[in-house]
């Protein structure tokens, strides 16, 4: 039943949502001029991240969420950005509400994780799941909530392009990537470090860590939002360094996160 429910979540991904949106838009198009966002920054300065890093272990990392049938693991790894971030600054971590990034950013897969920065950006923040919780269904901007703000960000970043820009990125703070997976393969992962086959199914998860075995394979530390029956306890470790400049699966292709 679980295998059956993700899979119908990946079809909602690949076939679009209830909102109109096309198959095409599950892989947002290219950076391009189609969409600029009001306030975008670059802060990656040459430096030398540490050889692992794990978030988890900082107590900035939220339960594994399951999004169920609707298509919103762009909102939820958002969310999970910002809930990083926010503790990061403010020694506090706060579950917030990915189902109000949904209802009231997008709605799409459609340069997904920038419309939802940008909305928040503007809103001034985002609430929490106990204030705006989530219903795993489309449903209209609860805008009498719109005000009650739990955490904010200042900007966010969109520039990332390559793996070791986005090894420094996470070496600071949980980041937002979409991942190209053949969906068979995805859905079918149970541990160990995933190496393809890649497709054309994006899905979006929250890059917590990074780091390496002792037989030097390295590996990037991906949450995502099946539930923690899914893959290991709800994460997917994901080979890093393979020789592609965006990395496996174009995991540096989408990367985002909020400062």
């Amino acid at each position: 039943m679980m295998a059956l429910a993700k899979t119908i979540a990946l079809l909602v991904c690949l076939l679009g949502t209830a909102g109109g949106t096309s198959g095409a838009n599950c892989i947002p198009r290219p950076r391009s001029v189609t969409f600029t966002p009001r306030s975008a920054a670059s802060i990656f300065t040459a430096r030398t991240p540490p050889p692992m890093v794990d978030w988890r272990a900082h107590g900035a990392v939220t339960p594994v969420m399951d999004q169920g049938v609707l298509g919103s693991c762009w909102a939820i790894s958002t969310a999970g950005a910002i809930e990083g971030l926010h503790k990061i600054r403010s020694g506090r971590l706060v579950r917030l509400s990915s189902q109000q990034i949904y209802d009231c950013s997008n709605k799409s897969m459609i340069e997904s994780h920038l419309r939802a920065y940008d909305w928040v950006l503007r809103n001034g923040g985002v609430a929490s799941e106990e204030t705006y919780p989530y219903v795993d269904r489309v449903q209209d901007c609860k805008r009498e909530k719109l005000h009650m703000i739990s955490a904010s960000i200042t900007s966010f970043v969109w520039t990332i392009r390559t793996e070791q820009e986005l090894l420094l990125a996470v070496s600071q703070q949980p980041v937002t990537v979409k991942m190209s997976v053949e969906p068979a393969s995805f859905l079918n992962y149970t541990g160990g470090i995933f190496s393809g086959p890649c497709g054309q199914a994006g899905h979006s998860m929250l890059a917590v860590g990074y780091g390496a075995l002792t037989d030097g394979r390295k590996y990037w530390i991906l949450k995502s939002s099946y539930g923690v029956h899914w893959g290991d306890h709800g994460y997917f470790y994901v080979q890093r360094g393979p020789g592609h400049d965006a990395g496996l699966c174009g995991i540096a292709n989408y990367a985002a996160h909020p400062v």
